[in-house]
């Protein structure tokens, strides 16, 4: 298959998994289906999705989480977790996202000045590239708008939005 063949089928896919309307009973654990008269289009799809339910753990000290971070970490940030969200939530992994986002929610305190920690790994503790201490951490001001404007995409078509937004407010409050 030549590199613009295979572009035009990678964008195709893209497309599909970020536009579909779906139900949630259709996406649940990644029953997400594609069907074309194009067989390599039709593989593509499938390892694509075999490939990032591959990347989703349940079983971990954090709970519900899927890889989104730099490859390896075994960690997810908060932007790439924004970035990430809708093409998890086509493949079924709404549960998951929300875990993820609670835990970034759980972890805002004064003492990190209303921060939350960047990256989070699979013991819920915070990843060690990214995190000294209270007083030393990697923070990105630009990827709480991402969280923001996750919520209001996902609170188009989904009600964890909403349960995510009382989630912080009771941990605030909280606190």
């Amino acid at each position: 298959m030549n590199t613009i063949k295979f572009a035009i089928h990678y964008l195709i896919i893209l497309i599909i998994m970020l536009f579909s309307p779906l139900s949630a009973q259709e996406s649940i654990n990644g029953k997400v289906t594609f069907q074309s008269s194009d067989v390599d289009l039709n593989k593509m799809f499938e390892w694509a999705k075999k490939q990032a339910l591959a990347y989703a753990f349940k079983d971990d000290p954090v709970g519900l989480w899927y890889e989104a971070a730099l490859p390896g970490r075994e960690a997810f940030c908060m932007r790439d977790v924004s970035h990430q969200s809708m093409g998890a939530h086509v493949l079924g992994l709404e549960l998951y996202t929300k875990n993820m986002l609670r835990e970034f929610a759980k972890n805002i305190s004064e003492s990190k000045d209303w921060c939350s920690y960047w990256e989070i790994n699979r013991y819920g503790l915070p990843a060690r590239v990214d995190y000294s201490n209270e007083d030393a951490f990697w923070y990105n001001l630009p990827a709480n708008f991402d969280v923001l404007d996750w919520i209001h995409d996902d609170s188009k078509f989904s009600s964890h939005a909403v349960s995510v937004i009382q989630s912080v407010n009771m941990l605030n409050v909280n606190q």
